[in-house]
């Protein structure tokens, strides 16, 4: 049987990073827990309940320096602690993205990237 940690393609960076989201239609930004990320995906923790099997355009305000507009698909859902814990697909992600991305990681999470590289 393969787990899904096999099935996954690209490495999921752990961050646990306070962060601000904001879905298509919606008038303000949530705040969030950015769990882990990579560039298929990224786990959040929300207040908010979102169905699963749906697909949403969001914007994600990381850090100063970071944000990025995403449309995701809600792959999963998980009440943890009370949170409502998501795993989230990128169903299209742009090359400046994908930059951003990297950029998140090294500046903020350098440790992490280090980590990564040296495997």
């Amino acid at each position: 049987m393969i787990t899904i940690h096999e099935r996954r393609s690209a490495h999921r960076w752990q961050v646990k990073s306070p962060c601000q989201v904001k879905l298509e239609g919606a008038e303000a930004f949530a705040g969030c827990t950015l769990k882990d990320l990579s560039l298929k995906g990224m786990q959040l923790a929300l207040g908010i309940r979102l169905p699963r099997d749906a697909l949403f355009k969001l914007k994600l305000f990381c850090s100063e320096h970071c944000s990025m507009e995403v449309e995701v698909w809600v792959a999963w859902h998980r009440t943890i602690q009370e949170e409502n814990c998501y795993g989230f697909f990128f169903s299209k992600i742009r090359d400046e993205v994908r930059e951003k991305i990297y950029k998140f990681m090294r500046e903020c999470y350098p440790q992490t990237m280090a980590q990564c590289l040296n495997k």
